[in-house]
């Protein structure tokens, strides 16, 4: 015996583009592209370890060579 029902499609009635989402939402989204205040001071403290790193052992900063960051 073969089931030939079907569930219903939901077709929205409206779109959900960004286009239409309040200004609010815009910036939410800047402000997570730009990152937490937190991580850019951990990432800043990081890229200074690693340019005394690079110093003391005397290997090129930027742009870093693969064998200094593998």
């Amino acid at each position: 015996m073969e089931n030939t029902s079907s569930l219903p499609v939901i077709v929205p009635t409206r779109s959900h583009s960004l286009v239409e989402m309040p200004a609010s939402v815009g910036r939410y989204v800047e402000a997570g592209l730009q990152g937490a205040a937190n991580t850019k001071r951990g990432y800043a403290a990081d890229l200074r370890s690693f340019e005394d790193y690079c110093q003391h052992h005397q290997l090129g900063y930027l742009p870093a060579d693969v064998s200094t960051v593998a």
